[in-house]
């Protein structure tokens, strides 16, 4: 009897959990890391744990998709990158620097691949923006506005897609994010398709 009741109790303890091993560079050594969720954080539902040695750990519970961001103590005084995640069952391969990434589970995978997207049109959109300011030339401007158009444009139907191909949590608080970037149109087609996972206004919130 008391072997099933250690049994019983084993099972009803275990759920869906996700394993975030992260690394981070050494400058972050003995700095709190914290599993923040978005986009309402409650201190009592942040998790933390210590970076040692470039390394640091979490296992949460996965048992409902919810989307958290990882950050550093802001003692460290460092550049890095908050990173943006989505606690689902699996493992998830995270790196804090510069420019953090994270790849291993498949929302993840749909987060980085937007992230990837959003820092490459932005990265264009800078230059463009370099060359503009560097020319009087008002055709040449003129066209180059409309180059930075383009990829502006590029980079909201990206996120208008991603969103509608992902009607989880994960579309719903990229929308929630990007709610100002469309129109009346786009918005009633996210919502019809997203809306349940869209995370309510802070008035909304509240009530």
């Amino acid at each position: 009897m008391a072997l099933l009741m250690v049994l019983f109790s084993s099972a009803s303890c275990g759920g869906d959990r996700m394993v975030i091993d992260g690394t981070a560079p050494e400058v972050f050594d003995g700095y709190n890391v914290y599993l923040v969720p978005r986009p309402y954080p409650k201190e009592s539902e942040v998790d933390s744990t210590v970076i040692r040695h470039g390394r640091f750990r979490f296992s949460v519970p996965a048992d409902s998709v919810r989307i958290c961001h990882i950050s550093i103590s802001r003692k460290a005084n460092h550049p890095y990158e908050v990173l943006l995640v989505a606690i689902e069952k699996g493992t998830l391969e995270a790196r804090l620097d510069t420019t953090s990434f994270c790849h291993g589970t498949p929302l993840n995978e749909v987060i980085q691949s937007w992230k990837e997207k959003m820092s490459d049109c932005g990265d264009k959109a800078f230059a463009v923006t370099m060359m503009m300011n560097s020319t009087s030339d008002p055709q040449a401007n003129a066209m180059l506005s409309a180059m930075r158009d383009s990829i502006y444009r590029s980079a909201n139907q990206f996120t208008y897609r991603l969103i509608l191909d992902n009607p989880n949590p994960v579309g719903g608080f990229i929308y929630f994010s990007n709610r100002h970037a469309f129109d009346s149109l786009e918005t009633a087609e996210i919502l019809n398709r997203v809306g349940e996972w869209v995370p309510k206004l802070p008035q909304e919130h509240e009530e």
